[in-house]
């Protein structure tokens, strides 16, 4: 998953102009909040439909996979990545997460209870 994040945004900020990289990325998280949501809306309202057939809705959820698939196969000469090796070295060095130490000098959480 973290690879995956990496590479999506490594991918935005090659076809994307600066000006546009923060557009980009709200879009970008817009469209998976929204196809998230609608989603699990759409699985329930076909469950529901189907009178709990789990079976049924599990093989349409799996042809919407196969589409998915195929959409991205056949469209993947447009996202190719083209990485150098120095792009790639980057890429493993780049820390995604803020990795300072935690101070040792907080003050202790005692939980209190009434």
């Amino acid at each position: 998953m973290i690879l995956q994040v990496a590479c999506a945004c490594l991918l935005l900020r090659r076809k994307v102009a600066e000006d546009d990289l923060m557009e980009a990325y709200s879009f970008s998280q817009f469209i998976t909040y929204i196809s998230a949501i609608g989603g699990q809306a759409f699985g329930v309202w076909l469950l529901g439909l189907s009178v709990n057939n789990f079976s049924l809705v599990a093989g349409i959820n799996a042809c919407f996979f196969l589409v998915s698939a195929s959409i991205l196969f056949l469209g993947k000469s447009k996202l190719s990545l083209s990485m150098s090796s120095a792009d790639r070295e980057n890429l493993k060095n780049e820390k995604l997460f803020d990795q300072r130490p935690v101070p040792n000098n907080l003050p202790k959480f005692t939980p209190r209870f009434s």
